[in-house]
């Protein structure tokens, strides 16, 4: 258990000292949470390139709402969210150059 205790440490050390682990790292707990939500709106498309699309296009207030639904549960409000970022045109091309064909969406 010392062990774990250790590691957690070391990866928030190496958030604060690197900040592309500390993207990952909220990337990761983003995660479920979006997952959810495409997979409900859209359960013809590949999730996890569209999952990784809305991550890198949600901006700072919307990623700490998303953050917070993968804690507390993902409500109406963080579905439409969470819709309209995979909408915006950034979205959609990032989704189209991951090759899901948009017109699943």
């Amino acid at each position: 258990m010392r062990y774990l205790a250790g590691f957690a440490c070391l990866a928030v050390l190496a958030a604060c000292t690197d900040p592309e682990v500390g993207e990952q790292m909220v990337g990761d707990a983003m995660r479920p949470a979006i997952q959810e939500v495409v997979s409900k709106e859209y359960p013809l498309v590949p999730a996890p390139p569209v999952v990784q699309c809305v991550i890198d296009n949600a901006n700072e207030e919307e990623s700490t709402r998303i953050l917070q639904a993968a804690i507390e549960g993902v409500t109406g409000r963080d579905n439409i969210m969470i819709v309209r970022i995979v909408n915006r045109p950034g979205t959609q091309a990032c989704i189209s150059d991951a090759g899901v064909p948009l017109g699943m969406m």
